[in-house]
């Protein structure tokens, strides 16, 4: 893979200024990640860590990676911490536990 999703941010925004990411690219990246969240739910897990870092990008194809606080499904009530080690950021399952 050639980078992250905020990889991408950041050279869209240094080469385009106020312009930013294409929306296409856009929709189509936030596709390709809610595809791959479904994909992880239905398969009884969940990430806990999403966020730009951990998507990688090329070619107009995403990957999600760093499965480090990822945790076996909800819906077997199993007990899970509320600590994330990334300060600045909480995902929408931590928010909306």
């Amino acid at each position: 893979m050639k980078g992250t999703v905020l990889d991408l941010i950041k050279e869209n925004k240094r080469f385009r200024g106020d312009a930013g990411i294409p929306l296409e690219t856009i929709r189509d990246v936030m596709k390709q990640c809610l595809q791959g969240i479904t994909y992880f739910h239905d398969k009884g897990y969940f990430h806990r860590d999403l966020k730009p870092e951990n998507l990688l990008y090329s070619d107009g194809k995403i990957k999600i990676c760093d499965f480090g606080l990822s945790k076996e499904s909800f819906l077997k009530n199993l007990p899970c911490t509320n600590y994330v080690s990334t300060r600045w950021y909480r995902s929408p399952e931590i928010i909306l536990r």
